[in-house]
């Protein structure tokens, strides 16, 4: 249910967005980055641990750096799919596994934090990356990136499962 309203909430946004990606391809990722800076960020997050929170706010601003730095709203998505899924494979079961525990959860909040309605939280403060974050609500262009990227993350990722 989680991942279905996931993915409700990122087609919405996408469409209120208008979240079309240009074929502009320079500069973007090579599978090893996604893997490690996208994928394995989330499959390492531990739920219901003392440390689940430093965790979440860590991957989640490792994600917002990742779109910072590529302009993922600049980049074909049919390219950033095929990498993502490049990315995938690269990973084992275990890894894929801890990923789908955990994506929902980050899809949700990086959602939350493009929108800018909520305060970020103090544990983005406490994890040491409240500036990544602050950076990510204050620039226009990179919750742009955020927004595309997990469009396309979260959307391709539910392909590959299918």
């Amino acid at each position: 249910m989680k991942r279905l309203t996931c993915l409700l909430l990122l087609i919405t946004l996408a469409v209120s967005m208008n979240c079309v990606l240009a074929n502009d391809i320079s500069g973007i990722p090579d599978a090893s980055e996604l893997a490690d800076g996208f994928y394995r960020m989330i499959a390492n997050v531990e739920s219901g641990t003392a440390g689940s929170a430093l965790k979440k706010a860590e991957a989640v601003s490792a994600i917002c750096d990742l779109c910072r730095k590529y302009h993922f709203d600049s980049i074909d998505y049919e390219v950033l799919a095929e990498k993502l899924s490049e990315a995938n494979d690269m990973l084992g079961e275990e890894e894929k596994a801890a990923f789908q525990e955990n994506a929902a959860e980050i899809c949700e909040e990086l959602i939350r934090l493009t929108d800018g309605s909520e305060d970020a939280g103090s544990v983005y403060a406490d994890a040491g990356v409240k500036e990544t974050i602050d950076a990510l609500r204050s620039d226009p262009a990179v919750r742009y990136s955020v927004q595309c990227f997990v469009r396309c993350a979260f959307i391709s990722e539910n392909d590959d499962m299918n």
